[in-house]
C-alpha cells in the first residue's frame, strides 16, 4: 500500500482526485567510512564533484521517500 501513495511537491494536481491526509515526512542520516571520507577530503582540495557523497545523497533521498510513504500509510 505504501508504494500506491502519491507524493507531490505541489498543492494542486490537475486532473487527479486525492485526499490530503496531513503532514508526513521521512528522514535519514548516513555517513561514509573513513577511507571514503579521506578521499572526499582530497577531492575537496582540488575541487569538483564528490561522487561518493552524491551517491550517498541519492540513497538518503530514496530511503527518506520510502519512510515518508510508510509513515503516510
Amino acid at each position: 500500500m505504501a508504494n500506491d501513495i502519491l507524493i507531490a511537491t505541489t498543492e494542486n494536481i490537475p486532473g487527479r482526485e486525492y485526499e490530503v491526509i496531513g503532514e508526513v515526512f521521512g528522514l535519514t542520516t548516513q555517513s561514509k567510512n573513513i577511507v571514503r571520507n579521506i578521499g572526499a577530503g582530497l577531492k575537496n582540495i582540488v575541487g569538483g564533484e564528490i561522487k561518493d557523497y552524491t551517491q550517498m545523497l541519492i540513497e538518503s533521498r530514496d530511503i527518506a521517500i520510502q519512510r515518508l510513504r510508510d509513515n503516510a500509510s
